[in-house]
């Protein structure tokens, strides 16, 4: 990220806005009357990193624990912790952990066997599990 202030009395205010994770560097530069440019002292190396707020990230599965007979099913659905995002049906990847016990498809879940078996949802890059 690069920011440019000037300032004619000396000082300087400026806001950065994180765009995305990750790291930056902060640096400053006195504009002076002859045009060469100084790095501010002060600032050189101030920098940081910027982090996602984890309470907005990740899915969950309803319902995350589920108990079928045999040929039983129960349909599981995913949303998304992030504040107005929708998960549709066909962007979640389904897996089932023994699906000689359970298998699943398109969310719902279907009892094979007398067993336990975790069912695992991914969301771009999120994941979840329901205990089956």
């Amino acid at each position: 990220m690069k920011l440019k202030f000037l300032s004619k009395k000396g000082t300087a205010l400026g806001l950065a806005v994180a765009l995305a994770v990750g790291s930056f560097a902060v640096s400053a530069q006195e504009l002076s009357k002859t045009g060469y440019d100084y790095t501010a002292a002060a600032l050189k190396g101030a920098g940081g990193n910027v982090a996602t707020d984890q309470s907005d990230q990740g899915i969950t599965v309803t319902p995350d624990k589920v108990s079928l007979k045999v040929g039983g099913t129960q349909k599981l659905t995913v949303a998304s912790k992030k504040q107005g995002e929708s998960v549709q049906d066909g962007e979640v990847t389904w897996i089932s952990s023994a699906s000689n016990v359970a298998k699943v498809e398109a969310g719902t879940v279907t009892g094979v066997a007398a067993g336990t078996a975790t069912i695992t949802a991914e969301y771009k890059g999120a994941k979840a599990t329901c205990a089956v």
